[in-house]
């Protein structure tokens, strides 16, 4: 049976279910590392976006963590209205802005 962690809607949240999944192991940022393969501090870079090292997770960090955390992703796509929404506002606003610039 397979248990969610939860839900990710975007990389800062994918990279704190991950930190989570260490936590629980009661790993440091460099057993994480060692276990995944990954340079040293190779995690600490991608979980401290403000740092002057910031990484982001990509393609081979993501599997090698995925994999030495025992984690599978699993991606749904649903529908965001307030995202929508949000969107929709925007481009109206925009609109407007450009008709006003235009007269």
């Amino acid at each position: 049976m397979t248990k969610s962690l939860g839900t990710a809607r975007n990389h800062d949240d994918l990279v704190r279910l991950l930190d989570r999944r260490r936590v629980d192991l009661q790993w440091s940022m460099a057993e994480l590392d060692f276990n995944a393969g990954l340079g040293d501090a190779h995690f600490s870079h991608i979980a401290s976006p403000g740092s002057k090292h910031g990484r982001n997770l990509g393609k081979v960090s993501l599997d090698a963590l995925l994999d030495a955390l025992g984690l599978a992703l699993r991606v749904v796509v649903v529908e965001d209205r307030e995202q929508g929404q949000r969107n929709a506002v925007m481009a109206r606003n925009a609109e407007l802005k450009a008709k006003k610039k235009a007269a």
